[in-house]
């Protein structure tokens, strides 16, 4: 059978190849699970073409604008950056073109040429509008998105018949207000889902701050400046002033957060670490926040989660990296960041990575990461339970010293070597470093009170008042101290059992 395969001569396929119409519902609302992902990729070519303008001397690094416009009234988005632009001469071929991108993936965000047909999911029309030059027009593209998903669902037409039926291209003189080179996006009458997240300002927001390559805010995370020293070095990691209806968007970080609504802690400090590949080359760097692993962070702690990012746009979110922790949800315990240069090759999602040699390198550095940071999570849950043990400890070592009343010497006994044990567990705590200042001082104190037990100490014998005894049956004195045993131990039953044990000697 082998020999036969090899015998058989083989010859280009003959038959026309057909593009179903499915595939633009793929690349499109089948791409995302999430609707402001789509902003993420108008983003993401934004800032390409600001880097390549950048690098043309058409602006300056400092000057490269990305402008998002939310209109709840018209339903509509617009996203305009002041970068390279697209000439009129290329404009038609580029923005009509299925799949079809020029960018290096080495140097690039975006390099599949589908992000751009993100919003045809979502809305009745994407316009696009771009020059390069101020010689030229604006090129106008316009994808019909409502008919295009009609002409799909009919079921009889390919994918390359329904573009064209659904796409038109023109021209148009520039305003003068209009920039020499720009490219915007226009996503018009765009479609109710669930929650209306593309017509949510703080939601869009919220998500670009997470997702974007946006700066921190200086005002809010002191550590902005020591993180951006040591990632300075990775390719492509810039930030970008992207404006949301006027607002800056900053990344989430800041120096204190909420974990309970009652609760805050705060970062303490920045560990940085690297990722190499097999030979030895930097991959990425990364950092984590020094806290105190107190719990998962709720979601609306926007920056938990260990967040991987290449070109500084995140890839994933914080459960990526889920699996290379000891246990799933210690991912949410963490704060920071891996940035990766383009050693590795995002999905088309941008959910994750294709998977070659190099990514499974990142992965073996990753799952060491993971271990070592599951070992703060349990150790700070560890410490927290001996903490809590500790204090308990000194709770009753301070009703101890307080005492002064014991029913006789064998009481006294009981009460000395309690204490001894107590004292014991609480002074080799603190020969381990694991007790906090507050609670040393407080040990030393009573201590010493622990120390004149037996200086102090009362007997019942000598502090009854024989007097107040002479009036009392035997029968009203038993019945008292029941009654008195049982209201101090706090609604707890009083017991046969109790009872039996207590005063059997008495009973019939």
């Amino acid at each position: 059978m082998a020999e036969m395969v090899h015998q058989t001569k083989m010859r280009n396929i003959k038959a026309p190849v057909e593009i179903g119409h499915e595939i633009i519902d793929v690349i499109t609302a089948g791409m995302y699970s999430n609707p402001l992902m789509i902003l993420r990729e108008y983003v993401q070519n934004s800032v390409d073409a600001i880097d390549q303008a950048v690098r043309q001397g058409k602006i300056g690094r400092d000057e490269g604008l990305i402008d998002i416009q939310i209109d709840g009234g018209t339903r509509s988005i617009a996203v305009e950056d002041n970068g390279i632009g697209i000439s009129n001469a290329q404009a038609e071929q580029t923005l009509c073109a299925l799949g079809c991108s020029e960018k290096d993936s080495k140097k690039n965000r975006g390099f599949r040429g589908i992000g751009r047909l993100g919003g045809v999911g979502y809305c009745d029309l994407v316009q696009f509008e771009t020059r390069s030059r101020a010689s030229e027009k604006v090129a106008i593209i316009e994808w019909d998105a409502k008919k295009l998903r009609m002409l799909m669902q009919s079921g009889k037409m390919s994918a390359r018949k329904a573009i064209r039926d659904a796409v038109k291209a023109g021209y148009r003189r520039a305003a003068k207000d209009e920039p020499s080179h720009f490219f915007r996006v226009r996503i018009n009458g765009i479609q109710r889902f669930h929650r209306d997240d593309l017509m949510n300002l703080g939601a869009i927001i919220s998500y670009l701050g997470q997702v974007a390559p946006v700066p921190f805010n200086r005002q809010r995370f002191r550590f902005a400046d020591e993180i951006e020293d040591n990632l300075q070095d990775i390719d492509g990691f810039e930030s970008y002033n992207i404006r949301v209806n006027g607002q800056r968007v900053y990344r989430p970080y800041a120096d204190a957060f909420e974990v309970t609504s009652s609760r805050i802690d705060e970062i303490n400090g920045i560990e940085f670490f690297d990722i190499a590949s097999r030979n030895g080359k930097p991959m990425g760097q990364g950092w984590y926040a020094n806290t105190s692993y107190l719990a998962s962070l709720p979601p609306r702690v926007s920056m938990r989660g260990i967040r991987v990012r290449q070109g500084n746009l995140e890839i994933g979110d914080e459960y990526f990296l889920a699996d290379s922790f000891a246990e799933r949800r210690f991912a949410a315990w963490h704060i920071g960041e891996i940035h990766l240069g383009y050693g590795l090759t995002a999905n088309a999602r941008r959910d994750g990575f294709e998977h070659t040699p190099e990514y499974e390198t990142f992965l073996e550095q990753v799952r060491v990461l993971g271990t070592h940071l599951s070992h703060l999570c349990r150790n700070s849950s560890k410490n927290r339970c001996r903490s809590a043990a500790a204090n308990e400890a000194l709770a009753q070592l301070e009703a101890i010293a307080k005492s002064k009343l014991y029913i006789d010497d064998q009481h006294l006994d009981n009460t000395k070597e309690r204490a001894s044990r107590l004292l014991a567990g609480l002074l080799k705590e603190a020969e381990n470093g694991m007790l906090s200042p507050q609670t040393f001082k407080a040990l030393t104190a009573v201590r010493h009170a622990i120390h004149r037990l037996d200086r102090d100490a009362i007997f019942l014998a000598d502090a009854l008042d024989g007097r107040k005894l002479r009036y009392v049956s035997k029968r009203d004195l038993l019945e008292d101290v029941a009654k008195s045993a049982s209201e101090s131990m706090n609604g707890e039953l009083i017991t046969d059992d109790w009872l039996q044990e207590v005063f059997g000697t008495y009973l019939l």
